[in-house]
């Protein structure tokens, strides 16, 4: 009896060995049936009736985790789900489902075409398994876990799981990519608004027309809209005209048919800037004065929508429209929109603000739309239905949506005038009217210390002119902040020498951009070209470097340290704390406004005196706001350099 035990206990010692090696084997013999591409083996140790229950499963459990509430992205679930469901059939074949256990990529399935041409072209698979209970058995292989179930006296491949079967959560899809940092957007474009006193707008739009230039057979007509330039379907077009000589007499011709079918396929408008090319009887004629009317659409009602990331996937609805923010993260944005299907062709328009409430751009966008209506929770209306990701220099705080749901025709008639002629600095025809233009925001300077300057580096460089000619310089490389575009350089310590004598030489100076300053050593008796020959650099180079800017103000009739605002004149002598104005730097230095606080243009003119400089506005303005250096730092470079310094550069 005692002897039947011990043989008993041996049996079930040897059978619970066989058993828990078992599936090991199992799942042996069938990754080497997947990697020889055997269809008999695979069909011996894989069940794909419930493997194809399995994956049927988890299509229903990832179209349920990727709804988002939105009804647009929700539907789009709905409309491809006959497509997921053929994919999922064809994925379970002995073919389709080696290539998945390979890869565990949808995307190597869809593409491929034999078993046969899988064999040997993945790696060997690396998997590791452990039991989940008496008759399961698990195992991982990359991102797949294969569960296997004994049944029958048969360890079979039941049930694949996937972290990413379906590859709809496009957030964990996506590709990790650089960060991209704040761009601000400079554009004036105004938020659209709905207009109610629509005769005051007419008024104040009255005054916003000149004549920018005439060339020959055409002038070219302007108008500062800037109420219209963040708004489509505005349509602003010239419906009647009428241009006069100094007699009064008419100068002006109507479009021909070709003119007007150009006019109808480009429209020249950016920014708030209309403008349209009119053509005169004979190009020897000069327009004195212009009479027009302009037709433009107005909006009269308008919805919008204010949206912050705690709103993702939360559908908000206004009078006419409805949004979702689907998405938002560093980069990108977005957006389902949803519009009465009746309308016709309408944009949403979208501002992206950062943390601060600084407009970011936008570089481009793509999305897709319904064909179909729509209809919203507890909503009978139909909607046309639109999404669209957008992608944004920046990362996004706040999203401003803003649809024109109603829009008035209004027609606005205008006297236009000849732009007012500036010539060395002195105004040769008068101001008729004043322009204005839509503030810009601009970097702000800083308080700047010693050590925020300890990074400035130069180099000696050697480069050839656009005429071959061969030009050397000092370039100097400072911080990239708005103090910089206001530093001051002196050169007058250089000296150059060849071959131990000393060389004559003019020094040329280049402010280029915000942070590059160079100096030339030009021939000194050319204004400009090639350099003097030489072999060795020494001396002193002195910046003075503004550490605090600060902003005056100035009235108009006041004079103050030789500082003044006469009529259209903003002037300061060179002795004064004034920083230089410059015309494409971004930090101005001099804004003019009027009385009610808009800004007022600038002419296309400044002027640099021996004592003075003076820059001109189009208008009397009530005050202009400058900006002074009222602390400077002073930096030394001691240099010295020779032919062994030189860095040859081409020049671009």
């Amino acid at each position: 009896m005692r002897l039947f035990s011990k043989i008993v206990l041996i049996l079930a010692v040897i059978c619970s060995s066989i058993y828990l090696v078992s599936p090991y084997y199992a799942g042996y013999q069938m990754f080497k049936a997947i990697k020889a591409g055997s269809e008999k083996g695979m069909i011996k140790y894989i069940d794909f009736a419930s493997v194809h229950d399995s994956i049927k499963q988890q299509v229903e459990t990832s179209i349920e985790q990727n709804k988002t509430g939105d009804p647009f992205t929700d539907s789009m679930l709905v409309a491809f789900r006959p497509m997921i469901d053929k994919m999922v059939d064809e994925l379970v074949t002995p073919e389709k489902l080696a290539v998945f256990i390979k890869t565990g990529d949808l995307k190597e399935v869809r593409n491929q075409k034999s078993l046969a041409t899988q064999n040997d072209t993945h790696k060997s698979l690396s998997w590791f398994a452990f039991f989940e209970g008496i008759s399961r058995f698990r195992v991982s292989v990359d991102k797949l876990v294969l569960h296997m179930e004994f049944k029958n006296l048969q360890w079979k491949l039941v049930a694949i799981g996937s972290s990413d079967l379906l590859d709809l959560n496009k957030a964990r899809a996506k590709k990790v990519k650089q960060h991209i940092a704040d761009e601000i957007d400079k554009s004036p474009a105004p938020v659209p608004v709905a207009y109610s006193d629509l005769k005051s707008l007419k008024n104040d739009y009255v005054d916003s027309f000149f004549i920018g230039g005439d060339y020959g057979s055409k002038l070219t007509l302007e108008g500062d809209l800037f109420f219209l330039s963040g708004m489509k379907n505005s349509n602003p077009a010239l419906i009647a005209f009428e241009g006069y000589d100094k007699d009064g007499k008419i100068v002006t011709r109507d479009f021909t048919k070709a003119e007007k079918e150009q006019k109808a396929t480009y429209l020249n408008f950016f920014n708030g800037n209309w403008r349209e090319n009119i053509y005169k009887t004979s190009p020897e004629l000069e327009v004195q004065e212009l009479k027009g009317r302009l037709q433009v659409n107005i909006p009269t009602g308008v919805d919008s929508f204010k949206l912050i990331p705690a709103d993702k996937g939360k559908l908000y609805k206004k009078s006419k429209t409805a949004v979702t923010l689907t998405s938002i993260s560093n980069g990108t944005v977005g957006l389902s929109f949803y519009s009465p299907f009746s309308e016709g062709k309408k944009e949403f328009i979208v501002i992206c603000r950062n943390k601060n409430g600084q407009r970011l751009k936008t570089t481009g966008s793509f999305g897709t739309f319904s064909r179909e209506p729509i209809t919203l929770p507890a909503d009978r209306a139909e909607y046309k239905a639109r999404s669209k990701t957008i992608n944004v220099s920046g990362t996004p705080h706040i999203i401003e949506v803003y649809y024109v749901y109603q829009d008035e025709k209004v027609e606005i008639d205008f006297m236009a005038y000849p732009k007012p002629e500036v010539s060395s600095g002195k105004l040769k025809s008068p101001i008729r009217r004043t322009r204005y233009v839509v503030s810009e925001s601009e970097p702000e300077p800083r308080k700047v210390s010693r050590n925020d300057l300890n990074g400035i580096t130069y180099q000696y460089k050697q480069e050839l002119s656009y005429d071959g000619k061969e030009r050397r310089f000092l370039h100097f490389i400072l911080p990239k902040i708005a103090n910089t575009y206001f530093a001051k350089v002196d050169y007058s310590g250089i000296k150059l020498s060849l071959n131990d004598k000393d060389v004559k030489f003019k020094v040329n100076k280049e402010h280029i951009g915000q942070a590059n300053f160079k100096v030339y050593f030009g021939q000194p008796d050319k204004e400009w070209g090639e350099s003097v020959k030489l072999d060795k650099i020494d001396g002193k180079v002195v910046f003075r470097y503004p550490s605090k800017i600060e902003s005056k103000t100035i009235r108009q009739g006041e004079r103050i340290n030789g500082i003044s605002l006469m009529k259209h004149n903003f002037t300061y002598s060179k002795e004064s704390t004034v920083l230089p104005f410059h015309s494409v730097w971004p930090v101005v230095s001099a804004r003019a406004y009027d009385a009610k606080k808009r800004e007022i243009a600038r002419l296309d003119s400044y002027s640099w005196g021996r004592t003075e400089s003076n820059v001109m506005f189009w208008g009397n303005p009530a005050y202009v706001e400058y900006k002074v250096a009222s602390e400077w730092l002073t930096i030394e470079f001691d240099v010295s350099k020779t032919e062994v310094d030189k860095v040859v550069v081409e020049n671009n």
